[in-house]
């Protein structure tokens, strides 16, 4: 694991959610992984470290996890909670299996990028 990817909340509390892993990093957040809650695992993201006493920064994560949550798709994950505790701003999201996107792009041609396009716009 990469210092920096919320390692500093492993093994700790986000109110009932249990962080066991960091799984990776963003452009804005660090990705983490809780315990099961409700009978399944959920993804956790926060703000990275430095960014949690950015103001700023704190009102642009809000604002994209509310944009996030009204769509209902199977392409995008569901939105489950939006928190701030002790400090760290939280969204938690349900863990959607398979490849990331970007994973799935990697190699393609450009007909099968056309296809990938169409079956996530629905």
């Amino acid at each position: 694991m990469v210092r920096g990817q919320g390692s500093d909340l492993v093994d700790r509390s986000l109110t009932h959610y249990q962080i066991i892993a960091a799984v990776g990093a963003g452009g804005m957040i660090d990705g983490l992984r809780s315990s099961p809650w409700l009978d399944r695992e959920v993804a956790v993201e926060v703000l990275p470290g430095p960014a949690r006493g950015d103001r700023d920064a704190r009102a642009r994560f809000r604002r994209e996890a509310l944009a996030l949550s009204p769509p209902n798709h199977p392409h995008i994950e569901m939105v489950l909670d939006l928190g701030d505790e002790s400090g760290v701003d939280y969204l938690v999201l349900e863990i959607v299996p398979g490849e990331t996107r970007s994973v799935e792009i990697l190699g393609r041609t450009p007909q099968a990028l056309a296809a990938l396009a169409a079956r996530v716009r629905g």
